[in-house]
Order: structure tokens, then sequence, then C-alpha cells
């Protein structure tokens, strides 16, 4: 009897399926949990004040800074900078309903939020292990920043309908020229070729902005 054969017996005994069970019952809840705690951050402008106060004297930090360092800290500064991760999945949340992405480079994903006159950068870093950290930035108009009265309101943003619309009209579009004839593999390749004469032309201008 071979390892997966072994492996699937066990699972397949009792014992097996109530240690399955009890693991599937703990994740449930750990995620349930996850998602009361993302509502509560995002419910309200305690944790953002929280942030504002703690980056007065830390400009940037991350939940793996103070790993290593807890008794330099109060219990609710540790409590808040463990849920770092949580407020950048309500961000990222939010900001996946109303078409707005992160930027991306080298393995690290970054929202600027803005709230009242402070800007802030809340970015994940995902390699050996996931490291979520927070900096204060200036507010300029070169940089798009996430209002977080618009997410502790869960308001939504004014081109979303719009972009429903205009998506909608898109896969019609591919719908239509898949029933005339047009090969899957030909739209594939001219959509491709249209993103990413949009990627470089974005990116040229990007150049442009820093010269």
């Amino acid at each position: 009897m071979d390892e997966v054969e072994k492996i699937m017996k066990i699972l397949k005994s009792n014992e097996g399926q109530e240690t399955m069970n009890k693991y599937i019952e703990e994740f449930i809840n750990k995620q349930k949990k996850q998602q009361e705690e993302i509502k509560e951050i995002l419910s309200n402008n305690k944790y953002i004040n929280w942030l504002i106060k703690f980056t007065e004297e830390v400009n940037s930090f991350s939940d793996y800074t103070w790993l290593y360092n807890k008794e330099l800290l109060d219990e609710i500064d540790l409590n808040n900078i463990s849920k770092l991760s949580l407020l950048y999945d309500g961000i990222d949340h939010y900001a996946s309903n109303n078409y707005i992405y992160p930027e991306v480079d080298k393995g690290e994903s970054s929202y600027r939020i803005k709230y009242h006159n402070y800007g802030f950068e809340i970015s994940v870093i995902y390699g050996q292990g996931t490291i979520h950290s927070a900096r204060r930035v200036l507010i300029n108009d070169n940089d798009y920043f996430i209002d977080f009265n618009d997410i502790l309101n869960n308001k939504q943003q004014d081109n979303v309908n719009e972009i429903n619309k205009v998506l909608f009209n898109l896969s019609e579009m591919i719908m239509t020229a898949y029933s005339k004839g047009v090969p899957v593999d030909a739209i594939k390749n001219t959509t491709d070729k249209v993103i990413n004469e949009i990627i470089w032309k974005k990116k040229d201008k990007n150049k442009i902005k820093i010269k």
C-alpha cells in the first residue's frame, strides 16, 4: 500500500472523518472571526485614528517588524499591528468591488488610502511568509488614493455602473464574434494584443511623468 492509499484509508475511517470535520469547523470559525474583525475595522474610524497616531512616531512599520520586539509596545499597539492584514484585506475587498486595483511591484501589492489630510500606503509582500506593512505618504495628484471615508461608508465609486455596462457590452461582442465562427484563440490573441498595447502606453506615460 503506497502513501496515498494509506492517507485515503485514514481519511475514510471514523477517526479520520472526525479529524477532517474538526479541521473544517475550525477553518470556518476562523474565517468568520476574521470577517467580523474586518467589519469592525471598517465600521468606524477607531483603527484609522490609531494608525494616524502610531505613525506620528513610526513613519512606517510592518507586522513582521515588531515580531521580535513585542516588549517595546503596549497591548493595544500590538493588537492593532496584528490586524494590519485585516485592514489590507478589507481595502482589497472594497477595491475589487469598485474596479480599483493594487500597484504590484516585485511581489508587493499596495493600495494608497487617504483620510482627511493623512495619506498611507498599505501593502502586502508574498514570499516565504506574508508581510503586511503601512507607511505615511504625502497625498498628491499623480497617485490614486482611495478615500477611507468611502470605505467606511461602503460608497460605490461613480464610475462602477459605467464600467459594468462597458464590460457587459464587451462580453456580448466576444460572444457574438464566437457565434459567427471566430476561433477562440483568435479572440484571445486579439484581446491580448490590445491589452499589451495599453500596458506599454501606460508605461510610456509614467516615464514621461517621472522625467
